[in-house]
């Protein structure tokens, strides 16, 4: 994501959006570990349907953008 973030933004977007996301990303860290813990101790198959969930998210943003600005294909 970062190389397609660097070849599709300007410098002050990226900028901004890296450090906002640096900071989602610290808070998700912090938070990570309790709600997986919780979710094992509902039921064991809860974190792994978490974890494909939001997999299958990750590959839905990658296919949505799948041109840089320069036109060429990034895949």
């Amino acid at each position: 994501m970062n190389a397609l973030g660097t070849e599709s933004y300007s410098t002050v977007y990226r900028d901004t959006g890296t450090g906002f996301i640096h900071g989602v990303c610290k808070i998700a860290g912090v938070c990570a570990p309790a709600v997986v813990y919780y979710l094992y101790e509902t039921n064991l198959r809860y974190p792994f349907l978490l974890i494909s969930f939001l997999d299958f998210m990750a590959l839905f943003a990658i296919n949505r953008f799948p041109i840089d600005l320069t036109q060429k294909p990034m895949l």
